[in-house]
């Protein structure tokens, strides 16, 4: 790979703050892009030569793929654990709402508010 002529570094010289960081943005976007065509070639030549030979691969960070950490995913569904029995439900994950932080300053307890039917059929909500 070449360097950039002296001509292109001049052009580029001439730009604006806000024309280089488009243009910064959008390289960096092709080459988020290309690395990933690139990585895409790689692994289906990796798997190729391994079902040559009656291997089987499994690669790590391969979209569709588990990567570890325990199965957790953010942003699933979870069901919810609270309830006010008026609508308002809570996973007991992240910031609890106003509605239960008002009800615990008045001396309720969190474990009146806990959901006891069986976990299927509490709704579920996007995790925190």
């Amino acid at each position: 790979m070449s360097d950039m002529s002296e001509e292109e570094l001049n052009q580029l010289a001439e730009l604006s703050v806000e024309q280089l960081a488009v243009l910064a943005a959008n390289a960096q976007k092709m080459l988020t892009e290309k690395r990933q065509a690139k990585r895409t070639e790689a692994i289906a030549q990796i798997k190729e030569i391994a079902a040559a030979i009656g291997v089987k691969v499994e690669i790590e960070g391969e979209k569709g793929k588990r990567n570890g950490g325990g199965g957790k995913t953010k942003g699933g569904k979870v069901p919810a654990k609270y309830s006010d029995g008026n609508g308002n439900f809570w996973t007991g994950r992240g910031v609890k709402p106003k509605w239960l932080s008002e009800a615990l300053e008045a001396g309720l307890a969190l474990e009146s508010f806990l959901i006891t039917q069986p976990e299927a059929e509490a709704p579920l909500q996007e995790a925190a």
